[in-house]
Parts: C-alpha cells; sequence; structure tokens
C-alpha cells in the first residue's frame, strides 16, 4: 500500500486522499464511537481521541512521517507498504514543511526547500543592489551597511570545506541545528559534535566551532535576539541613552551581580526584533501569497466569520485607515501574552512572560499555527512585571511606531520594493493579564469593566459581591456621554424621549442586533405596568415604572440618575392614604375569595381519595374470595387425580 503521502504537502490532493484512506481503514477496525490513538505529529500516539478529532488533528498538524505501518490502528506487520515519495509530490517532512517558504510544487520536484529560499534570496539581492545603484540621493550610510539579502547570500556562498558542492556553511548550519531541537541535544553536546566534525572534515573547513559561534551566524540573518539588561527595581531599561551606564539613574542600583567584574547582568530582557521577520514574509514567492489571502483569495459570507477580516474590527480598521487598507500586504496583528512557570513544579513562584506577536493576514488555517507566532519579547522573573509591564514594551513599541510608519521591504512576487506598514488590532490575554498590560484595575471593588466608577458591588464577610442582573449596564458612568452623543443622531434629533425610551436606547445591543433576555423582560414589565389602567385614569409616569422595575430587578441602580432623570416623589396626603387603604382592602377580599376556592377544591379532592380508597378495598375483598374458589378446585380436582 502506498503510504509516501504522511511526507506530502499538507492540503494536498493526494494528502486529502491519504486521509480518508486511513480514516476508511480506521472504520473497518473499530466503531465508530471508540477512541484511537491520534498519529498526528503532535500527538504521536500517545493519546486516545475520538475518531473525528483524530482526523482534524491529522488535516491540521500532519501525520507522523514515520508511522507509515499502522500497527497501532490494527494492521498487520507482514503488510507491504510503499514509503518512498514518487516524482510529483513534494517531498517535506512535516518538521522541514515548504510551507511558508516558497517552495512550490510547480517550482521543484526533489530541489530542497533551503535552496529555493536561497535562490527567492538571490533574487532579492540582485534587485537590491540594483535599487541602491539607482539611488540618486548617493546615502552612501545605507550602501556601506550590510542588508539582510546581502548577509544572507554572502553566508549562502561561504562553502563549507574547499571542494564541497552539496552543502554550503549556512546549510549545513541550519540543519544541525534544527536536529540539535528536534533530538533536544544539549549545548555542550553540540559543540562537542561540532568538534569533531571540524576534524573530519578536510582542512580549512569553516565549520563554527562551538554553539555559540553557530548561533551566531543566525544572528547576523536576523534570527537571534538583543539581550537588553534592566534595573533590578524595573526603574529603566539599559538602552538608548542609558546604554553606558552601570547604575540605574532612578535609584542608583548597579546593574551588575558583581559591580567590580561588571560580567553578569542583575536581570535581562530578550528582545527579538520584529521588523527583520515581518520583511522576511515577503521574501518568498508562497508566503507572500500568503500574506495576501485575506484580500484576494478570501471568499467572504455575510453570516460566518471565517477570518479575521470578516470582523467589525477589522472593517472599522479599514474605514478609518482607506490608505493603510489599499495595500493588501499591510499587516494585521494580535498581541498575546501570559506569564507561565519554566521550572515546572521545582519552584511554583517564578514567572517569567513571553510576548508573541501573531499576523492575522495568513489563512485561517494558517493564522494559528505555532511556526507563525513571532516571539517579540521574554520578560525575566522571578515575579509579575505588573505596572511595570509598559517598561517592557518599550523595544515592542519602538518596532511598532516604526512598522506604521512603512519600512522598505522587498517583494518576491513583483521584484519591487514596497512602504510595508503594520498595526496591532486586537491583545489577546486572560482577565488578570487585561490588569498587567493596560494597566487598569481588575480586582476589588472595580473588577467589572462595564460598571467603571459606578460600581454594584458589596462587600460580603470574605468576598466581593456584585449583585443585580444589570449590574454591568445600569451602573455604566458613560451613560450621559452616550446619550448626549445619541440625541445628536438624525434617528432621536426631534424626539422627545421618556426614561422608558432611554432605557431601549441605552441597552440596544449592536452585537446581537437586539436586546438580552435579561433586558427584553424588564422592557416587557415596563411597556405592560404603562399599559394597564390606572384607578384615578391618570397614565403612569415612565419614569416611575422605570424606576420600579429596576428596583425588582437591582439592589441599588443609578441609570435614571446618570441619564439626567429623577423620579419625582409623592406627597403624602389624605387622599392618598384613603387609596392606598382601598387598594389594600380590595386585594385582602380577593385573596380570601382564592383562599375558599382552594379550600373547596381541597375538600373535593379528599372525597375522590377517600372513594378512590373505598372501590380498593373492595376489589381487594372480591379478588381474595375468587382465589380461595380457585384453590378448593384445585386441591378437588389433585384428590380426584389421587384415587386414580
Amino acid at each position: 500500500m502506498d503510504r509516501s503521502w504522511v511526507r506530502g504537502k499538507l492540503f494536498s490532493p493526494e494528502y486529502m486522499d491519504g486521509v480518508k484512506q486511513f480514516m476508511s481503514f480506521v472504520k473497518g477496525k473499530f466503531s465508530d464511537n471508540v477512541e484511537i490513538l491520534c498519529p498526528c505529529s503532535r500527538c504521536l500516539n500517545q493519546k486516545y481521541l475520538a475518531q473525528a478529532l483524530v482526523k482534524k488533528h491529522i488535516l491540521m498538524n500532519g501525520m507522523d512521517n514515520s508511522y507509515t505501518r499502522w500497527i497501532h490502528h490494527g494492521e498487520d506487520l507482514n503488510v507491504e507498504v510503499i514509503e518512498h515519495v514518487p516524482a510529483g509530490i513534494v517531498h517535506c517532512s512535516h518538521n522541514w514543511s515548504t510551507d511558508g517558504i516558497g517552495v512550490t510544487e510547480e517550482d521543484s520536484n526533489d530541489i530542497d526547500p533551503l535552496e529555493a529560499f536561497l535562490g527567492d534570496l538571490h533574487t532579492a539581492a540582485a534587485q537590491e543592489d540594483r535599487e541602491v545603484g539607482e539611488n540618486e540621493d548617493g546615502d552612501t550610510e545605507s550602501c556601506e551597511q550590510d542588508t539582510f539579502f546581502r548577509i544572507a547570500m554572502k553566508e549562502a556562498k561561504c562553502m563549507l570545506y574547499p571542494g564541497c558542492t552539496k552543502f554550503s556553511r549556512f546549510l549545513f548550519v541550519v540543519k544541525l541545528l534544527h536536529m540539535k531541537s528536534l533530538y533536544r541535544i544539549s549545548n555542550s553536546a553540540f559543540t562537542a559534535i561540532l568538534k569533531l566534525l571540524a576534524e573530519a572534515f578536510p582542512e580549512y573547513n569553516t565549520l563554527p566551532k562551538s554553539y555559540n559561534e553557530a548561533k551566531s551566524i543566525l544572528k547576523e540573518l536576523g534570527l537571534g535576539y538583543e539581550s537588553i539588561h534592566v534595573c533590578q527595581n524595573n526603574c529603566v531599561l539599559f538602552r538608548n541613552e542609558f546604554a553606558k551606564f552601570d547604575n540605574c539613574p532612578i535609584c542608583s542600583l548597579s546593574r551588575w551581580k558583581d559591580p567590580e567584574r561588571k560580567k553578569i547582568p542583575v536581570k535581562v530582557l530578550r528582545h527579538f526584533p520584529l521588523v527583520p521577520r515581518l520583511k522576511r514574509m515577503f521574501a518568498t514567492k508562497e508566503a507572500s501569497e500568503q500574506a495576501q489571502w485575506h484580500k484576494l483569495k478570501r471568499q467572504p459570507s455575510e453570516k460566518e466569520m471565517s477570518h479575521p477580516a470578516d470582523g467589525e474590527a477589522w472593517q472599522d480598521f479599514d474605514r478609518e485607515y482607506p490608505d493603510f487598507a489599499d495595500d493588501a500586504r499591510n499587516l494585521r496583528l494580535g498581541l498575546a501574552t501570559d506569564g507561565f512557570n519554566p521550572f515546572s513544579e521545582k519552584n511554583t513562584k517564578y514567572s517569567m512572560w513571553p510576548v508573541f506577536v501573531v499576523p492575522y493576514n495568513l489563512p485561517p488555517w494558517a493564522c494559528m499555527q505555532e511556526s507563525n507566532f513571532m516571539m517579540a519579547l521574554l520578560i525575566p522573573g522571578p515575579t509579575c512585571p505588573g505596572k511595570d509591564f509598559d517598561l517592557f514594551l518599550e523595544p515592542l513599541i519602538d518596532d511598532l511606531l516604526e512598522l506604521w510608519n512603512g519600512v522598505r521591504t522587498y517583494d518576491a512576487i513583483t521584484r519591487k520594493t514596497f512602504k510595508l506598514r503594520a498595526a496591532v488590532l486586537w491583545c489577546i490575554h486572560d482577565y488578570p493579564a487585561l490588569s498587567t498590560l493596560s494597566g487598569r484595575t481588575t480586582k476589588g471593588y472595580f473588577a467589572c469593566i462595564h460598571c467603571d466608577k459606578h460600581p454594584l458591588s458589596y462587600g460580603l464577610r470574605s468576598k466581593i459581591g456584585y449583585v443585580g442582573q444589570f449590574h454591568q449596564t445600569t451602573g455604566s458612568c458613560s451613560y450621559p456621554v452616550y446619550v448626549e452623543k445619541k440625541l445628536r443622531e438624525d434617528e432621536y434629533k426631534d424626539k422627545e424621549l421618556d426614561a422608558v425610551d432611554l432605557f431601549k436606547m441605552c441597552h440596544y445591543s449592536n452585537k446581537k442586533k437586539g436586546y438580552t433576555p435579561t433586558v427584553q423582560s424588564a422592557i416587557t414589565q415596563m411597556e405592560n405596568q404603562l399599559a394597564a389602567p390606572t384607578e384615578d385614569g391618570q397614565p403612569k409616569s415612565a419614569t416611575q415604572v422605570v424606576s420600579a422595575v429596576l428596583h425588582q430587578n437591582t439592589k441599588t441602580n443609578h441609570f435614571l440618575r446618570n441619564v439626567g432623570n429623577q423620579v419625582a416623589k409623592r406627597r403624602t396626603t389624605l387622599q392618598n392614604v384613603q387609596a392606598e387603604l382601598e387598594v389594600e382592602k380590595r386585594t385582602n377580599s380577593e385573596l380570601q375569595l382564592i383562599v375558599k376556592n382552594q379550600r373547596e377544591e381541597m375538600d373535593g379532592l379528599k372525597n375522590q381519595v377517600q372513594g378512590t380508597e373505598q372501590a380498593r378495598i373492595k376489589d381487594q375483598e372480591e379478588n381474595r374470595k375468587k382465589q380461595a374458589e380457585l384453590e378448593k378446585k384445585i386441591e378437588l380436582l389433585l384428590s380426584q387425580n389421587g384415587q386414580s
């Protein structure tokens, strides 16, 4: 059986057919409700999952490229399988996938992905050289500085050793580092391997002598990170004007653990430059096409949200900045952060905070791939940065400001440079991290972001409670501003709105295109009370109706006060007292009538029960008589049989 599809390209016809073949094989061995081992490249036959979820994992994560004999799913060991990749199928394991590096099926059959990547870089470097030569300003500084493309081509042309044509130094080192990460080789073991290879290779080889030297090659290409020293009290980052300071200009503490030797800093922030990585997205044709997928290939649907571009935030941003939206290559980014303990259970008090940047221009199946997550910052511990989080974000903010203004980037599709811009549309985090990232409080009496400065929170012994069904809306101090803005619109400009109309206007949900069930129930109660007739024939006040309904549903409400409407207090007069007494008398008489009717019904039910019980006793007596007669007849028959 042909199993070469497990090393094929994801979502290719051959791969999709192979997944169907595997699931058909599984259904022949197991019933539909039986969980099976998941053979995707992440689970590796270590987890039992539902069959539908296993299929989804294989489609999204790829099949384990070493699992060609399906022994964990009931296949015999003696079955012959074809494991080689025939011509016409791109040979790429899911670790060395061609996704995102510009190698298509039309471009190559047996070409190494890195070689194809370097071919695109060669074209980019040649184009950049031409543009620099045509530069009329004669900017000598930009000509003297090596760009990413020139450095990449310089490394690609560096021979591993004299006469080696199969590997360049760059290609060989990248594959070694990939193996180190894949098989979790320690730094010291990797250095020992490099030394052994350097001795085994011919003389004058260019192989790096240590792991740090190998990393420096990647750092020159913009694949490394920048170490930024931080004050022990998180006062400043020792960069820009403070780069050469040995002591903090605010608290005067030393940046070094040993102030005399000045070798080991107290705290280090790792900054992974964002601009070079975003520019590399357009260095290959396939990656550049994916970055424009949201505008060129996406099929929008009115009732479905299949991509972030279908969301209101994306569309509102496009309306606000049409010049940004005109170029499909401009990137919309998401910012994600959360704390984690790198030492697992060994030290539960330690916390580090990575900050990831996610490009949302990519297709939906690529947006959430881990390979497309870009770590921008690694904030050191041992505690949460808290209110000093903005200090650690300074390098990333500088990158984002540079990207907002635009950076010159080469596009492999057009083979020309353009001005790449990027903007952050979303921040992804849990509720406690909202306080860390934005600075507003998310605990205590002001934890609700909707109630804001007018919370419906109360101290309840050992905790704080939020009382009332409308605490997320009726307590908001933003109502006066919202009402004033709404009254300027043409829809409400010439209308006189009462308290009920204001309540409807303020609680209408644009997201749901209507009211929530709780709000709709309150509106129904208000309308019913307004429509109910009164004793004196005078219509009820809308303000009093709203106040009464909100008082039933909330312990304390500020809606009427916030919209500038107050309930008029009734004066206590003799007529009012007499009217209230008449209402109470009428209510008491009605209650007495209801109680009398209920008693009569209970008496009727009691008589029915007694009659039923008597009938049951009578039936039991008749059954006993019949049983006794039957037993006599049986005894008579038995005695006659015995005599005969």
